[in-house]
């Protein structure tokens, strides 16, 4: 009896600790999921609709890889996924005129909580949300550079501008291109710095403009108003490449050219060396010829000098002989 009073007691702690755990669960899923916010933000070309945002954690931090749904009209357009910092872009095409509510819905997961963003639109009119005026829109400045701003027919020129407001980017933002000639480029985005970037090809074949003139606009939303910029350049025909022929050869020049160098020879280490040795005979047969002059000039007056000692000792001989003992 005893053992059946313990073992019922056990069952029951059991059953209160698996509904405890079972309730506390749920506290704990929802206690880890963190808050999120959608920013919507849709301008308009022609009949198209270009819709751009952020998915972020209401501390501003991004959620990457989420999958978002549009609608327009409270009918589904899509789905897009989030890149860096949270951004998505999506095209709405074909868009009836009038005025048309856009909604993005991120459902949320297991760590990140639903969230929801609107933005109000018009086709072939203006904004209509009715909480917000045109006075409350943050103005916007757009830039615009060419590079090059001089080029050649068929050349690409890489067009290049930021859009800031009030000296924060703008980013996640559809930039739409023209140029005067009638070519209309693809809209481009612009990062989170607020830049944008894309490269443009110039008219090629015989007939082109000299200059020509790009016009970026931001067509501006419920957030931020339009603004626009524009950049010059010009164009300029492909050089002519310049044949160049080497001349033939002219064989009267050749040989006569020939003839010359063989006539005059130019001065060799052989010449140099005969002409040297030549020199140095002649200085040895000078000094040969002036010590052999020397040498028999000095004999010839060795032999008048001992000639005239001997004729001076014969006379003295002569006259010691005869005129010994004679009173002077």
């Amino acid at each position: 009896m005893r053992q059946t009073i313990v073992g019922w007691i056990l069952r029951g702690i059991a059953v209160v600790v698996v509904g405890v755990t079972g309730l506390a669960a749920p506290v704990l899923a929802v206690a880890d999921t963190v808050n999120t916010q959608v920013e919507v933000n849709t301008r308009t070309m022609e009949t198209t609709i270009f819709v751009t945002g952020t998915v972020q954690t209401t501390d501003g931090q991004g959620v990457v890889g989420a999958a978002v749904t549009i609608y327009m009209d409270s009918l589904s357009q899509g789905t897009a996924i989030t890149l860096d910092g949270g951004s998505y872009t999506y095209t709405i095409l074909q868009a009836a005129s009038g005025s048309h509510n856009v909604q993005v819905v991120y459902p949320g997961d297991s760590r990140y909580g639903a969230s929801t963003g609107n933005s109000h639109v018009a086709i072939g009119g203006t904004l209509t949300d009715p909480t917000r005026s045109s006075s409350s829109q943050r103005g916007t400045t757009l830039t615009v550079a060419l590079d090059p701003t001089q080029a050649y027919s068929g050349d690409s020129v890489s067009i290049t501008g930021s859009l800031t407001s009030n000296g924060s980017p703008v980013a996640s933002s559809l930039v739409s291109l023209s140029v005067d000639y009638g070519q209309v480029a693809s809209p481009v985005g612009t990062g989170s710095d607020g830049t944008y970037q894309t490269i443009m090809a110039l008219p090629d074949g015989d007939t082109f403009p000299s200059t020509f003139t790009v016009t970026v606009s931001f067509s501006g939303d419920d957030v931020y108003n339009s603004s626009s910029a524009q950049a010059s350049g010009s164009i300029a025909a492909q050089p002519t490449p310049v044949a160049t022929t080497e001349p033939s050869p002219d064989p009267t020049s050749s040989s006569t050219s020939t003839a010359t160098s063989q006539a005059t020879p130019l001065p060799t280490a052989t010449q140099s060396g005969s002409n040297s040795g030549n020199t140095a005979l002649r200085v040895v047969g000078v000094v040969f010829f002036s010590v052999a002059l020397i040498a028999v000039g000095t004999l010839v007056a060795l032999g008048l000098i001992s000639h005239s000692h001997k004729r001076l000792a014969r006379d003295e001989r002569r006259g010691f002989g005869t005129d010994f003992g004679k009173a002077r």
